[in-house]
């Protein structure tokens, strides 16, 4: 992530009043457990890439299925969390894109498909 761009529409296109890649007025900011900052805006340009070639479309369906799990387990681990989380709408297309990620891996591998996501 510290290579994202400061620059990037997921840090400064936002709001509900016309932000159309994030609903929240400010990014989250917080500290990964391992003392590195974490920001929601450059962690949503990170994770938000075209999936060209079949090894992505593997690699992002695993990514998206753990990093779930872990907000998961976070969210059950902290109510202030759970509640910042639960207001997300980043976080609950991550979950949907994962399950789509999870239905069309394996044809990926085995057929060549890529995935656009579009809104």
């Amino acid at each position: 992530m510290s290579q994202i761009d400061d620059d990037s529409g997921f840090i400064h296109n936002r709001g509900e009043d016309g932000g159309t890649l994030a609903t929240r007025e400010e990014p989250l900011v917080g500290e990964a457990a391992d003392g590195r900052p974490l920001h929601s805006g450059k962690l949503l340009a990170a994770l938000f890439i075209p999936l060209e070639v079949p090894p992505l479309v593997v690699a992002y369906a695993r990514l998206f299925l753990e990093l779930q799990s872990y907000a998961s387990r976070r969210v059950a681990a902290d109510a202030r969390l759970g509640s910042r989380v639960a207001e997300s709408q980043s976080l609950d297309e991550l979950a949907q894109i994962a399950d789509l990620l999870r239905a069309t891996f394996v044809k990926a591998l085995d057929e060549g498909w890529t995935v656009v996501v579009d809104g």
